[in-house]
């Protein structure tokens, strides 16, 4: 059964940092595939495709110049306090700008949507109406690319914070939810990134807040 909702009020504000991407694992092993994914239909995909990709190499190559669409999956944990009940799955798509990020890396260098936002709570499937966009979260969404001489080449990084923020149905209740995603780029030319997602949730009925805590990726398309 497929149970629709809508959630209105204010949801818990998430504060984009990108110290967060710190949480990525990462590190020296080969990473799977090359880049033109998009989302993962199931949650077992997502779980697939993250671990490939949060073992891959770290871009040393990053771009300084020029935009690229990206496109990928993030799963949350549904908790009511300390208490998970339930899992949810969105599709994520971002335009992110490598030429104004390198320029000014406060500025909003990254845009996109979360949609497609369905999972299980409790023992019933559930569908959420709506998306997540950054243009409506009131945290901009960076990246920071940056350069350093290593043994005489030089090495150009990147990560990630995006801030996506909107106004989700279910169940004849609205609300606002909040996800930010932080994160590091791996593979050559920022192929893809991931990270840690956390977030606010508005519970239908206003009892409590829900928050969300998961894994995503993105992959150049």
């Amino acid at each position: 059964m497929i149970k629709r909702y809508t959630l209105r009020r204010t949801g818990v504000m998430i504060t984009a940092s990108v110290a967060l991407a710190g949480c990525l694992g990462g590190g020296g092993g080969a990473g799977g595939g090359g880049g033109g994914g998009g989302g993962a239909g199931t949650v077992t995909q997502h779980d697939a495709r993250f671990d490939q990709i949060s073992g891959m190499i770290p871009t040393t190559d990053m771009p300084t110049t020029g935009s690229a669409d990206y496109a990928g999956s993030v799963k949350t944990v549904l908790n009511e306090g300390s208490t998970p009940i339930g899992t949810l799955l969105g599709d994520i798509e971002m335009q992110l700008n490598f030429g104004q990020a390198f320029a000014d890396p406060a500025s909003q260098s990254v845009s996109g949507r979360i949609h497609n936002i369905r999972g299980t709570v409790g023992t019933e499937d559930v569908t959420y109406e709506g998306e997540l966009t950054t243009a409506a979260a009131a945290a901009p969404s960076t990246m920071s690319i940056n350069q350093m001489a290593i043994a005489g080449t030089t090495v150009t990084t990147g990560v990630i914070a995006s801030n996506f923020g909107g106004e989700l149905t279910l169940d004849g209740t609205t609300g606002n939810a909040n996800l930010m995603l932080g994160g590091a780029f791996v593979g050559a030319g920022g192929q893809a990134a991931s990270g840690p997602a956390v977030g606010g949730w508005w519970r239908p009925g206003g009892l409590s807040d829900y928050t969300v805590g998961g894994t995503w990726y993105i992959e150049r398309q």
